[in-house]
């Protein structure tokens, strides 16, 4: 196997023809008003190179993101099957929890009801168990906070961010808050 090489000069990156363009605007933005007729044929030819090599490289920019792009609907549409799939899984996993719970909950109220902390079976041992920790803590759902002791109650203060921005549009400056600049985005046809 033999390697094949281009001959020529080699390819400028997309950065590098940025740069180059600029070179160029700094040079005519300097430069005297008569450009010598050699110069300004230089000039003239280095900024069709740099046009002709920049055009190449968009072009290819641009297939590359349509490459990406396209990769990534495909992915997603592969991932909108997995996660169909996963939840049918979650699903079925989710009846089987169920099932199991309402069994144990039976259980549990069998064991209550007959005064039994443990029961042995052929296949095994069953205990009801105490849980350690915290007893469960219950609000009533009509609480009226005004009735509740000042010390037990939280008061929470946050920024209105609406309130905020309209004073700031309607034309207050504030130390603490601000707009920055909006962003942009790049629009392929």
């Amino acid at each position: 196997m033999s390697a094949t090489t281009k001959a020529g000069p080699p390819a400028r990156t997309l950065r590098g023809i940025t740069d180059e363009f600029r070179a160029l605007a700094d040079l005519l933005s300097e430069g005297a008003p008569e450009l010598e007729a050699e110069a300004a044929a230089a000039m003239d030819a280095w900024y069709c190179e740099i046009v002709g090599q920049e055009s190449a490289k968009l072009d290819g920019y641009v297939d590359l993101i349509r490459h990406f792009e396209s990769r990534e609907a495909v992915a997603k549409a592969e991932a909108d099957q997995f996660r169909a799939e996963a939840e049918r899984y979650a699903a079925i996993a989710q009846v089987q929890a169920n099932a199991a719970r309402r069994l144990k909950t039976r259980l549990m109220e069998h064991l209550i009801a007959t005064g039994q902390p443990k029961v042995t079976t052929a296949t095994g041992r069953t205990v009801r168990v105490q849980k350690n920790g915290t007893a469960p803590f219950h609000v009533a759902p009509d609480l009226n906070l005004d009735a509740v002791p000042a010390e037990c109650v939280k008061v929470v203060k946050s920024l209105d961010s609406d309130a905020v921005k309209a004073r700031i549009k309607a034309g207050e400056t504030f130390p603490f808050a601000w707009f920055g600049e909006a962003g942009s985005h790049l629009r392929i046809h």
